[in-house]
């Protein structure tokens, strides 16, 4: 997804539109956590799961409350929009018709009240799906870098890293804070890791994650 999907009105209502499409098929009773999801509730629910980094927006793990709690998101989350101008964060809520625009941000409105006449002109901005898309800085950043910095803390023993097929460099600095510290890391994916990544990696498994 590039952030260009926000650069015109109609390409935002229907970026808006398609996550809209994801977040109603998830929220059906079909969609269910993954085993390796329950695996990683068990760990948690064992105190032995420092944090899930994700990079999936889907916000699966919602009904495993425990890892929930675990769970720092790379990529932002479907159930979300976040302002544009102000970064507030609210539930994600459908568009009433395809082709509708992004809603305004109820903050902004409000800050907006509050400024007294006669001074420049306030702008509001709009509430966007809370994705983070190509070429777009995090907003969350800071968050993901603290959370980091405590694991590296801790000493993780093992880093485990499922289904992904690239990976961020905050990931990659784990890996090698990790190692450096005694710890092993392993990959679990249907395909091997890239010649650049391998060495990082004590553990190789090629498979599916569920298996």
């Amino acid at each position: 997804l590039d952030f260009a999907l926000l650069s015109s009105k109609k390409k935002s209502a229907k970026f808006y539109f398609a996550m809209s499409g994801l977040f109603n098929h998830l929220r059906a009773d079909s969609t269910k956590p993954t085993q390796f999801h329950k695996l990683l509730q068990e760990l948690a629910n064992e105190h032995r799961l420092l944090h899930h980094y994700t990079q999936n927006i889907d916000c699966l793990e919602l009904s495993l409350h425990r890892l929930e709690a675990s769970t720092v998101r790379l990529h932002g989350r479907v159930d979300q929009v976040r302002c544009t101008r102000c970064n507030h964060t609210s539930q994600f809520e459908p568009p009433p018709f395809p082709g509708a625009g992004l809603r305004l941000c109820p903050n902004c409105e409000r800050s907006v009240k509050h400024i007294s006449k006669g001074r420049c002109k306030r702008t509001i901005g709009l509430l966007r799906p809370n994705v983070l898309l190509d070429d777009e800085p995090d907003p969350d950043e800071d968050t993901i870098r603290e959370s980091l910095l405590d694991d590296v803390e801790e000493c993780p023993d093992l880093v485990l890293v499922a289904g992904m097929c690239t990976i961020s460099e905050n990931i990659l600095s784990l890996l090698q804070a990790t190692r450096s510290l005694g710890g092993k890391t392993f990959w679990v994916n249907k395909e091997e890791p890239s010649s650049k990544l391998k060495p990082l990696f004590d553990y190789v498994y090629q498979g599916d994650c569920d298996e």
